[in-house]
Order: structure tokens, then sequence, then C-alpha cells
């Protein structure tokens, strides 16, 4: 469905009576074409729950709802006053779409003064022009003067082609139309099961962030899995998922590239690793700390500390998780240190002060392989 935006852009262009390159920030006209995609058939709907009612605004939806296609998640965005954008809300799109747009521009005005050679910003406020971007709000950006107030001999048409394409590519990925409504690309939620020394193990939904003391992830529709896993930290006894969202609900056929075993490895070699450097970094033990790594500890610690650390080197556990194999094999080695090793934080694993290495170990080791047969090559071979 196509709708006409006005917009704000970024226009390589030399100003008059100036002779260095300038990126200006000006406003254009473009239209969006926002894929419309059928609730049921192009998009299913992969879970649901109540909002808290003290967090709703007026007229807010009651229910979050997040919709799963073949190449991502989306969910629906809300106007001001909570409520949902329809795809008949033609003001409505138009300035989610600006906002966006906006926040695209923000971004490429922050990173300006980093290019080589860094051009001058150009952008105007109501108190005037200024050359910052950390001055210029997303409501001054959706204010700049029209792209035809600059002289035309000063604009570099190829470039300002080049961005409008960029707007027009970062839209076609952010934005759906699903059962009428207007939704936005959102970051897949996950169950986390985590420890708490207070609370014994508990089980939370996730969405963008690693919750503190996650010991494991588990995607949407292992639900099942993540509540065997919090019975089993705490000591076997009946669990109920308190900290879910209240009418939490899966729905059916949900796509999803969600690697919820690399990331519970992920973290748990960053976790293990942590703990290992703590426990020689105390203010109070500065010589009983370094006695103790270079005469107690043994050698094959420290060289799997050293493997963990060449991995990991103060990168994020999302990121960390392309790199599950090799973390693997490292934790497997801890493993085999048994349960009093530096790597975990008690002396128990399965218990709601400790971390299940073994568990994540074994989480790694028997996943599920889904192989696909063509139907004509199942045919060949059945005869």
């Amino acid at each position: 469905m196509k709708f006409k935006v006005s917009h704000p852009i970024l226009v390589d262009a030399i100003p008059k009576g100036l002779r260095s390159r300038h990126l200006v920030g000006c406003n254009i006209e473009s239209e969006f074409d926002i894929p419309v995609l059928e609730r049921g058939v192009d998009a299913h709907l992969a879970l649901s729950y109540e909002t808290p009612g003290n967090s709703r605004q007026k007229l807010s939806r009651t229910t979050y709802e997040l919709f799963s296609t073949e190449n991502a998640c989306y969910a629906p965005v809300s106007a001001k006053d909570g409520a949902s954008v329809a795809m008949h809300n033609l003001t409505g799109v138009a300035a989610q779409l600006a906002n966006v747009i906006a926040e695209h521009i923000n971004a490429q005005a922050e990173a300006a003064p980093k290019l080589d050679p860094a051009p001058k910003l150009h952008l105007t406020t109501p108190n005037g022009p200024v050359s910052r971007a950390s001055k210029v709000e997303i409501k001054d950006l959706l204010r700049q003067p029209s792209v035809t107030d600059l002289t035309p001999s000063t604009i570099n048409y190829e470039a300002l082609s080049n961005a409008v394409q960029d707007i027009r590519e970062k839209v076609a990925r952010e934005f759906a139309i699903i059962g009428g409504k207007m939704c936005r690309r959102a970051p897949e939620p996950f169950y986390a099961v985590v420890g708490s020394r207070s609370f014994g193990c508990e089980l939370k939904l996730a969405h963008d962030d690693i919750p503190d003391g996650m010991l494991a992830a588990f995607k949407i529709g292992r639900l099942d899995d993540a509540l065997e896993l919090l019975q089993v930290m705490n000591n076997g006894q009946p669990v109920q998922p308190a900290h879910l969202p209240q009418g939490l609900s899966e729905g059916n056929g949900i796509h999803s590239s969600f690697d919820d075993v690399a990331l519970s490895v992920a973290n748990a070699g960053w976790r293990a690793l942590r703990m290992f450097k703590n426990g020689f970094d105390h203010e109070y033990m500065g010589r009983q700390s370094i006695n103790r790594l270079m005469f107690e500890t043994p050698l094959e610690h420290i060289a799997v500390a050293r493997k963990l650390d060449d991995i990991i080197d103060n990168r994020g556990i999302f990121h960390l998780a392309s790199d599950a194999e090799r973390i693997a094999d490292i934790l497997e080695e801890i493993v085999s240190f048994g349960e009093h090793s530096g790597f975990t934080p008690g002396r128990k694993w399965r218990t709601p002060h400790g971390f299940p290495i073994d568990l994540i170990v074994d989480m790694w080791n028997n996943q599920s392989i889904d192989i696909d047969i063509a139907p004509r090559a199942a045919m060949e071979a059945g005869r």
C-alpha cells in the first residue's frame, strides 16, 4: 500500500556563499510502498499477553500482540494517545514513518563528523541554524525547510537520489500492514530462566536485553522446556511462572530463527569467565589472590580462562552467540573440572545460587537437527 510522506533528509550540498561540502537538513516528499500481509496467512500470531493496566495510556490496546513472518517479527504501533494506528489512518501512518525517518537522519548526522573528509552540518531549529546534531531534536528534524529552498546548482542530485533510496529501504525493512494495523519490526522475545539469591530461580519474558542472572534462554514455543529447567534449578519443586505476563498465549505456525541454545552457551561462557576473574579481583586480598592464582590454581584452569578471554574480549552476549560452537567446547572442559572450579558461583551447579554449566553443555550436544527432504528426492528414495 502506497503512502505519500513529507520527511526530513540530509542533502549533500554547498550552500550559497560557502565553498566546503555541507550536509544540509531539508524536507522532501516521498512515496512509500508498505507491504500488506494477511493475518494467519503471511503473518502468524506468535505471542500475546495482557498489558499491565497501570502502564496503559488512554485508548491503548489491552493486549500486546507479536506477529511472526518468514523474515521478522512485528508488533502494532501506537499513536501518542496509545491507540493503534490503522491502515486507513493516513495521517497517523505518515507521522509514524516520518518519525522513524527522523531517527535515521539523526543517526546519520551524529556519524557525519567521523566521515573522511568530515562535512559540515547545517540544520535548522526554532533558534536558527546549528552545526551540531546533538542540539537538534527529532521534532526539529521534522521542521526542516523544503529542499526546493536550496539553490539547484548547489545540490548533489546523485547523492540526493541515493539518500532517498536509502530511506525507502530503511522503511521497507521496518514496517508492514498486518490485519489492517500498522506494525513495526520488533525484537523476538524469549523466555529467560533467571537465578536469584533471594527468591530462587524465576522465569521471565525478555525482549532485547539479557536479564541479570540469566541461566538459559528458550525461544517462543519452548515454554515447557523452560519450565522443566526452572523446576530442576528449584530442587525439583513444582513451579508457577509468576513473573510471566498475565494471559500469555503462544500462537501456531511460529517462524523463528532465534538460536536460543547458542545464546545460552554464549551467556554461560561470559558468566564463567567473569566468575573466574572476580575470584582473583578483590581489593582487600591482593597478595592472597596472586598467591592463589599462581600456586593453587591448576594450569589447565588458567589455560581455559585464557581461551575464553580470547573469544569474549568485551563482546556482547548476543554477538558471542556466533561463536557458540567454540565456547561450547571450552565449557565441556570446565564441566570436566567439577563443581568446585573457579568458573562457577557456588559449590552446586543445580541450585538457585549456582549455574548449571553441565546442563547448558547438554543442551548444546542434544540439539535436534531438522532435515528437510524435497518431495521428489523422497519419492525417488522410496522406489
